[in-house]
């Protein structure tokens, strides 16, 4: 059994027996999984139609440099 001596902000040190790090590593990768699933799905499934926010940036964009130019 492996332990893992941590420091905590205040610098108070503790032992955590391995099965907590385990647990905890196993948390964390859940976690980054999960938001990374979230962030696929979040996609949208139709790249290629832009959708209506990013049409008026792109408005807003080429209404400045319209400006610019005169």
């Amino acid at each position: 059994m492996i332990e893992r001596l941590v420091q905590d902000q205040h610098g108070h040190w503790a032992i955590i027996p391995h099965n907590v790090v385990e647990r905890i590593t196993a948390l964390a990768l859940r976690r980054a999984q999960l938001r990374r699933d979230s962030l696929q799905m979040s996609k949208p499934l139709n790249s290629y139609r832009p959708d209506k926010q990013s049409e008026a940036h792109r408005g807003v964009s080429s209404a400045f440099e319209q400006s610019a130019v005169s």
